[in-house]
């Protein structure tokens, strides 16, 4: 059996991270960064202490593992840390378990160091296709908050408009508004617990300053009754990306309104809008990620072309033992 060499990450593991992350969402996706740049970014993430923060296990000079502890900011009251756990499937019998071992104990690390009177909420993802890292999370606790899965929608078929609600302008995504959609987003995640609650500095490397943010097809909905005529009430935002079966796709990234805006039609008009602008731009595919149990959303997302792709992962929390 090969030992593995155990490491923290470094800036110069770009290339050979994307091309474990890009193996593994070939095989089980969880929807990981599979773009240099995104994949840069990650790693250049604001608080992300790369050499108490991360893991990478080498066999032969090659990356087959990597193990990351993240804050994801605190809303509303509770610490949330994200817990991500990449195995290639050739040493998941060596490198699983113990990259899980080390993401608690470094959670449990990292929670004294910076919110140590705040409770905790560990948040990971695990692919359909790993059972047995499903068992090892159910024994340390973990539970399924949901199963997401991946839509497509071929962009190449005519969209649908569908108009705003009424008092509610929609535009592209203006940097000026960028601060104000940062306040929108917390308000609209505030009740999931795996969602990330991003400080001013950790903002732009959620989606407005990635190197693979699209502007021009990511929408705002302004309400355009505010005396200022300029608060953000719903935002999408829209990446490029790969898709799930390796070719060239958009990704409706993050979607969200503020709890007063919901059931009005909006998400709708949001999805139609940045669709007809992707299309417009040249792009041939669309992907989106769902949770299995919003049917509502599912039906919406269905009515705008999107097709169930099969292909799904798991989302689980737990919260860290010393808070049990």
């Amino acid at each position: 059996m090969t030992v593995l060499r155990w490491r923290p990450a470094v800036l110069t593991d770009v290339d050979a991270l994307t091309d474990l992350f890009a193996a593994c969402e070939q095989k089980d996706p969880v929807g990981l960064d599979v773009e240099p740049d995104r994949v840069r970014a990650r790693l250049a993430m604001p608080g992300l202490d790369l050499a108490r923060d991360t893991l990478v296990a080498e066999d032969a000079g090659r990356i087959v593992a990597y193990g990351e502890t993240a804050d994801m900011g605190t809303g509303p009251g509770v610490l949330r840390i994200r817990l991500t756990n990449v195995v290639d499937k050739s040493a998941r019998d060596q490198a699983t378990r113990r990259l899980h071992d080390w993401l608690i104990e470094r959670a449990s690390q990292l929670r004294k160091e910076r919110w140590p009177d705040l409770p905790a909420m560990l948040g990971t993802r695990c692919g359909a296709g790993d059972p047995e890292r499903l068992q090892l999370l159910a024994d340390a606790d973990f539970s399924v908050v949901r199963w997401e899965w991946t839509l497509v929608r071929d962009l190449n078929a005519p969209v649908s408009a569908t108009a705003a609600p009424g008092g509610v302008e929609l535009v592209p995504f203006d940097r000026r508004y960028d601060e104000e959609t940062r306040l929108a987003h917390n308000e609209a995640y505030a009740d999931s617990p795996t969602a990330m609650i991003p400080d001013r500095e950790s903002w732009p490397s959620h989606a407005t300053g990635l190197p693979t943010f699209l502007p021009d097809a990511s929408v705002l909905a302004l309400d355009s009754d505010k005396p200022d005529g300029n608060e953000v009430v719903g935002f999408l935002f829209t990446l490029d990306h790969v898709g799930v079966d390796g070719r060239p796709a958009v990704l409706l990234h993050c979607l969200g309104t503020r709890p007063s805006w919901r059931r009005r039609g909006l998400a709708s008009a949001m999805i139609g809008n940045a669709l007809t602008a992707c299309r417009a731009a040249g792009h041939h595919r669309a992907e989106l990620h769902v949770g299995g149990d919003n049917r509502e959303a599912v039906r919406l997302y269905t009515r705008l072309g999107f097709a169930h792709t099969g292909r799904g992962h798991a989302i689980l929390t737990c919260r860290p033992p010393t808070d049990r």
